[in-house]
């Protein structure tokens, strides 16, 4: 999953004895500490990759993604590339960038491959500790609100 790092695989406080709103409330808090570590590790050259990270919460609370919504790019900063060629179909395809073509001839480039930087699973290894505190910060309030009649 290069785009997608779930949550619901680390170990975290037992949220299925909950209601599915607090549970998605829980997952809420830790998935927003998730997001603001792969933005802060996320490359930046014009921004969008970092912009178009968001957080989603499914399955009632159990399972949370951190994921780049919108930048179709992000599978490649993640995971990186093999070195591969790159062949100009027309020539506005061959002046969009760095291809080559010569009249009617097409010319292949050789792409170098690039190196992956996986900031999403480095993310969420770095900022677990965090993610369980709030989440469990969080798991406490739920309770002290059902406790309260609130």
């Amino acid at each position: 999953m290069p785009r997608v790092h779930r949550l619901d695989k680390l170990e975290m406080p037992d949220i299925l004895a909950m209601e599915p709103k607090g549970r998605k409330k829980v997952m809420r808090r830790g998935l927003k500490v998730a997001r603001n570590a792969a933005r802060a590790l996320a490359p930046v050259r014009s921004g969008r990759l970092k912009s178009s990270l968001t957080y989603s919460v499914g399955r009632g609370g159990v399972t949370g993604k951190v994921r780049a919504s919108k930048a179709p790019h992000a599978h490649l900063v993640h995971d990186g590339t093999k070195p591969h060629t790159i062949h100009a179909t027309t020539k506005e395809a061959a002046r969009s960038g760095w291809r080559i073509y010569h009249g009617s001839t097409r010319t292949a480039v050789k792409h170098p491959g690039a190196r992956g930087n996986p900031f999403l699973v480095d993310a969420a290894e770095r900022s677990r500790q965090e993610i369980l505190q709030e989440m469990a910060v969080a798991g406490r309030e739920i309770m002290d609100e059902i406790a309260s009649g609130v």
